[in-house]
């Protein structure tokens, strides 16, 4: 039983043992057991948290609203907060190293430290759109997409930016250097598959019952993917897409943020509920055969 009602909007895992959840209020827990128990971290701030990434089981990053930046190098027991030299919204963050990791938000925000958050560089002048989510492809090429059907691409040296069309791209994938998933998120929610390289891209077949599409998620096999959103469901496609397996929650819950350590342990987080007037956080666990619902208000079950 998670030991928060607020809303959880950004989930990381370091192992299969070691997990992170933020959001609302400065809200920041985690399990080293799996799941099996939840402990709520001090994350010093009340401003809402949209995300984090683990470098390790000891040294985590994350992000959230008025340039809050964290890190812990303790798996938690102390948070320091950062001087990002922003007061924008920020969306993701990436870890690269225990020193190195790369930030994103609004109105082209990307920050990039290389010595533990000490001191901050900003990248200028490549867009200036709001970013929403950053990811390194498995040959080290950095991909950002954002509204306005931004997608940037960094291959070390410089910055490409390519035109996506009138989306709004939340989430981005990509399980090899030329293959990648985007999630767009508007009145006509797709999910995009193509080659970041080549610049092409194509719809994926209908993902009903999702209205929107929060996130994509994968564990770098190139046809096996999950998708998240809204009424709450998680989406799982073994074959690139052409078919998806729903797993159903109740209709007014949203499942925003979804990541995979392998293919039998995978970890999504939402908000909602069927007490509509109450907040009600909801963590989702995968092992290879079902799923375990962790909730606010509820104690674990099985579901699916």
């Amino acid at each position: 039983m998670t030991p928060t009602a607020s809303p959880l909007y950004g989930v990381a895992a370091a192992s299969t043992n070691d997990v992170w959840a933020v959001g609302a209020n400065g809200t920041i827990i985690r399990t080293n057991n799996d799941g099996l128990s939840w402990r709520l971290q001090q994350s010093g701030t009340y401003n809402n948290m949209h995300a984090v990434a683990a470098s390790s089981p000891s040294i985590v990053w994350a992000v959230g609203l008025f340039g809050t930046i964290l890190r812990t190098s303790d798996g938690g027991s102390s948070w320091t907060t950062l001087n990002s030299g922003t007061t924008v919204s920020l969306s993701a963050v990436l870890a690269i190293s225990p020193w190195e990791a790369w930030v994103v938000g609004e109105k082209g925000t990307i920050l990039r430290t290389t010595n533990a958050g000490q001191d901050w560089q900003a990248v200028a002048d490549v867009t200036s759109a709001w970013l929403n989510c950053i990811v390194r492809d498995p040959a080290g090429r950095l991909l950002v997409v954002g509204l306005h059907g931004t997608i940037l691409q960094y291959d070390g040296m410089r910055w490409r930016l390519q035109a996506g069309g009138a989306r709004e791209f939340v989430s981005v994938y990509a399980p090899t250097e030329t293959d990648a998933w985007i999630a767009s998120t508007d009145e006509y929610s797709l999910l995009l598959r193509g080659n970041p390289i080549a610049g092409f891209w194509s719809p994926q077949s209908e993902v009903a019952p999702l209205r929107i599409i929060w996130d994509v998620h994968g564990n770098f096999n190139n046809d096996m993917a999950w998708i998240v959103g809204a009424p709450g469901a998680i989406l799982h496609t073994r074959d690139g897409g052409c078919t998806w397996k729903t797993l159903h929650l109740e209709s007014d819950t949203q499942i925003v943020k979804v990541v995979a350590t392998k293919s039998n342990d995978i970890w999504a987080v939402g908000f909602g509920g069927p007490l509509a007037r109450r907040p009600h956080s909801i963590v989702m666990h995968y092992d290879g055969t079902s799923w375990t619902r962790h909730d606010s208000i509820r104690s674990c079950c099985r579901v699916g």
